[in-house]
């Protein structure tokens, strides 16, 4: 599944440290400060009732079938990007889906990691297998971290600094793994280009994957979630890994 962040916490209110109010087809995570504590939540936020039933009951029939279910976990809702975060065209539409939380906005990525590892844990509705943080991430387009940098700034001093963002949601996705899941693998979601050069916004997943390798080693649990498209029996150029 596409578990989109900004499709659970789409009320417009920002969190909280305390207790708050939410507008009519939300309901605050978590309950009250005792199960704050208890499940590890930096702060209280208002999630859409209605789409928070709508995996419990996908997540939950999965299980039930003898399936595992995997989520991609991307898309930050407005109110934790970056107001300038540019986004780009595809498709004949505007996008911001990749547009990655602030600085200041990564307690608020945890927590969104942290309530689906704590309510898709195996119990009552189901269980989450595999966690893949955000999508195609050696892309400036997809792993955007505009107006912090340019999405076209591919200088080594800018792509080591995506990397150790994307380290840190690796790291925050890992925690919140250890608390609430047995058994669940967290993967780092890659395209098919390899280098650098072939696209001006892409730096290339093997800087990427040799980037993650040198911060998280094998101090933390993950793997590759790659999407190769291309077709079955059409050789691959040497700069992308496709499907054949």
């Amino acid at each position: 599944y596409n578990l989109f962040w900004i499709g659970l916490e789409n009320s417009g209110v920002q969190s909280s440290v305390n207790p708050i109010s939410c507008p009519a087809g939300f309901q605050m995570v978590p309950a009250n400060k005792s199960e704050l504590v208890a499940l590890g939540f930096h702060r209280f936020r208002c999630i859409n009732i209605n789409t928070l039933n709508t995996f419990d009951n996908l997540i939950k029939r999965d299980q039930q079938a003898g399936m595992q279910s995997g989520a991609v976990l991307w898309s930050s809702p407005p109110i934790y990007r970056y107001n300038g975060c540019q986004g780009f065209s595809v498709g004949g539409y505007h996008l911001r889906d990749g547009c990655i939380p602030r600085d200041d906005a990564m307690d608020d990525f945890e927590d969104y990691i942290n309530l689906m590892a704590s309510r898709y844990n195996g119990s009552k509705y189901g269980k989450l297998s595999h966690f893949i943080v955000w999508n195609e991430n050696a892309s400036a387009d997809w792993f955007d971290y505009s107006p912090v940098l340019a999405r076209d700034d591919m200088s080594s001093a800018a792509i080591e600094r995506r990397i150790d963002k994307y380290a840190d949601m690796l790291k925050r996705t890992h925690s919140a793994l250890k608390r609430h899941q047995q058994a669940a693998l967290m993967y780092v979601s890659i395209d098919q280009i390899i280098e650098l050069g072939e696209v001006p916004t892409h730096y290339g997943n093997r800087k990427l994957i040799d980037g993650i390798w040198a911060r998280l080693g094998v101090n933390y649990s993950w793997s590759l979630a790659v999407h190769p498209y291309g077709e079955v029996d059409r050789p691959a150029p040497a700069v992308r890994y496709t499907f054949n």
